[in-house]
């Protein structure tokens, strides 16, 4: 379903969640990693951080220390907890 900003509203199934991917492509760094764990969370220029799960990581970047403070882009979309990251690549 379109939303009239242009992004699309879906259900997640398997986390029965509903969420409004915004589509807006941004750029942040991974501020911090809790490796245990496999999530993180990325500080854009907003200074908001945006948490991430390791599947949200897109193809070529691997779960580890290196992705420390690396610079990346990725699409953002709303949660109840709060603003989440999905497609995570890295930035050119």
């Amino acid at each position: 379903m379109i939303g009239c900003d242009g992004g699309w509203f879906g259900y997640s199934r398997a986390d029965r969640r509903f969420f409004i991917p915004i589509g807006i492509d941004m750029t942040g760094y991974i501020k911090s990693l809790h490796e245990s764990k496999y999530f993180g969370f990325i500080r854009c220029p907003d200074e908001v951080d945006r948490f991430f799960h390791v599947s949200d990581l897109a193809d070529g970047l691997e779960w580890g220390p290196l992705l420390q403070e690396m610079r990346v882009e990725f699409q953002e979309f709303d949660t109840e907890k709060g603003p989440r990251a999905t497609n995570v690549r890295a930035a050119d």
